[in-house]
């Protein structure tokens, strides 16, 4: 699944049967650790994990 840096908005793959919610990966582009954040269906990474409870931009469908 594509998601997209919050820092750099690169877009890149995140393997959501390896990561869930909390999991920190690195952005391969800036190299910016982010979290991944799930809301239903929908995943994306935020630069902290509170962000998650909020509305972010990123979201995409499972």
């Amino acid at each position: 699944m594509k998601v997209q840096c919050p820092k750099c908005q690169n877009n890149f793959d995140l393997d959501v049967e390896l990561n869930e919610e909390g999991d920190s990966v690195e952005c391969p582009s800036c190299g910016i650790e982010v979290f991944v954040a799930k809301k239903g269906k929908k995943f994306t990474v935020v630069e902290t994990f509170e962000e998650a409870d909020e509305d972010s931009q990123g979201w995409e469908e499972d």
